[in-house]
């Protein structure tokens, strides 16, 4: 019985843990560009361009992926309570190390 309840707990956190994201997907944007005789396309993700494959980090603690189709990708952290603090991104690193790292005063609950 112990050894079940050790499995559920380590699945349960496991699935707590990966839902600590939020992800959406864009429409197709491509951009060519040619260059000495030669066109190529790019996803045009708020002036960036990226080739298929690629990804960008954000100082808005996001990673954006271009694919092959020209949509994009995007993920963020989602929403973490811990010890009574809804946590908050670290701005100063890139995703997803600046996934919920800082308590800040006025995200603290009022007990």
């Amino acid at each position: 019985m112990l050894k079940n309840f050790a499995i559920f707990a380590l699945f349960f956190s496991v699935f707590i843990y990966e839902l600590n994201a939020a992800t959406w997907r864009s429409e197709k944007s491509v951009k060519t560009v040619c260059q000495k005789g030669k066109c190529t396309d790019y996803c045009d993700i708020d002036g960036h361009l990226l080739e298929p494959g690629e990804s960008i980090k954000t100082n808005q603690c996001t990673e954006i992926v271009c694919h092959s189709d020209f949509s994009s990708s995007g993920y963020s952290c989602g929403i973490a309570v811990l010890n009574g603090c809804k946590m908050s991104p670290d701005y100063s690193k890139k995703y997803p190390e600046c996934c919920n790292k800082i308590c800040l005063e006025e995200n603290k609950r009022k007990n």
